[in-house]
C-alpha cells in the first residue's frame, strides 16, 4: 500500500506539472541549500533534502531539488517507472511543497502543497518575522556574514546572513534581511538550512518556475484537515481523491471510521509549532 501511494504522489505531481502558471519573470540566480528536519524526537528520525532558490527581479521560488530530480527520472523512464521498485530505483525522498515570495510584497507568500492534487495557500507573514541583527559576525564558504535573530512559528532561530549579496531572501519562508540568508538553524537544532552554493545565471531567457494552473485555493486550516482525514483513512481518500481529480475539495468524500487503515503520525515536531 506505501509504495503504492508513491507512485500515484509523483505520477500525479509529475502529469500536473506540465499544467502550469504563466509567468514572466526570469531566473538571475539560483541559491542552494541543505535542509535538515527531525521531524520525530521520540524515534529520532529526521529527513536531509537539498533545495534549490531560485531568483528573479520580480519573484522567488523555492522548492526540493529533489523533487526535481524526481521528475526528470520519471521523464526519461515514463511509462517503466510503473513497474520500477522505488526503493531501488534511485528516486529521492522529497517533498512537493513549493514557495513563491514577491519581491514588491515579501510578506504575501504563495504556497503549493500536493496532496493526490495541487492545492494553493495563501500566507500573510506580516509582522511574524521580527529580525534583531546583531554584531556577530563569521564565514561561510568564504562569505561574510552577519549574524540576526528571530522568533518564528513557534520556533527561535538564528540566521547569518551576507550584504555582499544583496538580495532579501532565504530559504522557506525566510527573507527580509539586508542581504542574501546563507544560514538558519533553530536553537535547538531539530531545524537547520545549512548553504551549499550559489550561482549566477547567464541565460537570460531562463524562466521562473511556474505553479500549477490548476491548483486548488485552499486555506491552511483546509489542507490541514484534508491531511489528517489521509491519515486517518488513506486508502478511501485516495480512492475518492482519484474519481473526483478537478473538482473542488467539497466533492472529496472522506471515511475517518477505519482507525486500522490510520497511517501513523510520526511527525511530533513540525517545523510549525505556531497553526499562525
Amino acid at each position: 500500500m506505501k509504495s503504492l501511494i508513491i507512485f500515484f504522489i509523483v505520477m500525479v505531481s509529475y502529469h500536473q506539472s506540465g499544467k502550469a502558471q504563466k509567468v514572466f519573470d526570469t531566473v538571475v540566480a539560483k541559491v542552494y541549500y541543505k535542509a535538515y528536519h527531525m521531524y520525530d524526537t521520540i524515534g529520532k528520525i529526521s529527513k536531509n533534502e537539498n533545495m534549490i532558490l531560485f531568483v528573479g527581479k520580480n519573484s522567488s521560488v523555492y522548492k526540493s531539488m529533489d523533487k526535481i530530480y524526481n521528475d526528470s527520472l520519471i521523464k526519461d523512464n515514463g511509462p517503466k517507472m510503473q513497474t520500477m521498485d522505488f526503493a531501488t530505483n534511485g528516486t529521492r525522498k522529497a517533498t512537493f511543497t513549493q514557495i513563491a515570495k514577491s519581491t514588491n510584497n515579501p510578506n504575501k507568500l504563495l504556497i503549493c502543497e500536493n496532496l493526490f492534487r495541487d492545492y494553493l495557500i495563501t500566507e500573510d507573514i506580516q509582522g511574524a518575522m521580527d529580525w534583531q541583527i546583531g554584531s556577530d559576525t563569521k564565514k561561510i564558504e568564504n562569505l561574510d556574514a552577519t549574524k540576526a535573530t528571530c522568533f518564528f512559528k513557534g520556533r527561535n532561530y538564528e540566521a547569518w546572513f551576507c550584504t555582499d549579496i544583496p538580495i532579501p531572501n532565504g530559504p522557506w519562508k525566510f527573507g527580509r534581511l539586508p542581504g542574501l540568508i546563507l544560514e538558519v538553524t533553530d536553537i535547538t537544532g531539530f531545524v537547520k538550512f545549512n548553504f551549499a552554493g550559489f550561482e549566477n545565471v547567464q541565460n537570460k531567457n531562463e524562466l521562473m518556475p511556474e505553479l500549477p494552473l490548476k491548483a486548488i485555493k485552499i486555506s491552511k486550516q483546509d489542507f490541514s484537515n484534508l491531511k489528517e482525514a489521509f491519515r486517518n483513512d488513506p486508502e478511501t481518500f485516495m480512492n475518492n481523491a482519484f474519481s473526483d481529480l478537478g473538482n473542488g475539495i467539497s466533492n472529496v468524500k472522506i471515511n475517518t471510521g477505519l482507525p486500522n487503515n490510520r497511517v501513523p503520525n510520526r511527525n511530533n515536531n513540525p517545523i510549525e509549532i505556531e497553526a499562525k
